[in-house]
C-alpha cells in the first residue's frame, strides 16, 4: 500500500525519507506495530533507513526488493 508519493527537491537523504515517513504514519493514524516490513532497493540510503528503522521499531524488518536484486545480477552478467 503505498501510503504517500511526494518530491523531495532536496534529494532523498536518509533523514528526508525518514522524516516523510513519520509524518505519513501521523497522517494516516497509524500505529508504530502496524508498520511490519520494508522493501527497498540497495542503495545505500535505503540500507541505512533499513537499519533506523530496524532499530526504532521493534516489529519492523527491512527486505531488498527481489526484482532489484535480479536485475542488478542480470546486468553484471550479461554486459561484458
Amino acid at each position: 500500500m503505498v501510503l504517500s508519493c511526494v518530491k523531495h527537491d532536496n534529494g532523498s537523504t536518509t533523514v528526508e525519507m525518514d522524516e516523510q515517513l513519520v509524518a505519513d504514519l501521523a497522517t494516516w493514524g497509524l500505529q508504530q506495530s502496524h508498520f511490519v516490513a520494508l522493501v527497498t532497493d540497495t542503495a545505500s540510503n535505503m540500507n541505512c533507513l533499513g537499519r533506523l528503522l530496524e532499530a526504532r521499531y521493534a516489529c519492523t524488518s527491512h527486505h531488498y526488493c527481489a526484482d532489484h536484486n535480479l536485475q542488478l545480477t542480470a546486468v553484471k552478467a550479461f554486459e561484458k
